[in-house]
């Protein structure tokens, strides 16, 4: 009798303890999505202002609707300087003077526009895995004046 009194006791244990475990794993999980949401967001964030600081002029035309790829153009000390963010698949790609880098992952659609000398960047982003994240981000950037 004591013999299945300790099985059952032990069993209530190991369930316990095999839930906490379980449940663990289920929020590390979901919070590594969110992270890698957030993560390239921020990361676009950074790369897009600070092109958008720097520049004094873009492709878009003031006004008009939102497109999927964006110019950046300025002269630093001699050098210019041309800047191209477009969508490839869901890698958001930044090609600076013929050198392209990857500045974000999981984007699923992209839109540049200009109003004056304000350019808004508006993006969503999707995280696959058991548990999706979805997150838009909005920056908006004044270019540089020229002259």
């Amino acid at each position: 009798m004591e013999l299945l009194v300790a099985i059952a006791i032990t069993g209530m244990i190991s369930g316990v303890l095999g839930s906490a475990v379980f449940q663990f794993s289920q929020v590390t999980q979901r919070g590594q999505g969110s992270f890698e949401a957030i993560h390239d967001a921020q990361l676009v964030g950074y790369w897009v202002t600070l092109d958008g600081r720097s520049a004094q002029t873009t492709n878009l035309v003031d006004g008009a609707p939102e497109v999927q790829t964006m110019t950046l153009t300025w002269v630093d000390t001699g050098q210019t300087h041309t800047v191209t963010y477009s969508l490839s698949g869901t890698e958001l790609e930044r090609n600076h003077n013929g050198t392209v880098k990857t500045v974000g992952r999981n984007v699923t659609s992209v839109g540049f526009a200009r109003i004056g000398d304000v350019v808004t960047t508006n993006l969503d982003y999707s995280s696959g895995g058991r548990w999706p994240v979805s997150k838009e981000s909005t920056y908006k950037i004044c270019l540089r004046p020229t002259g």
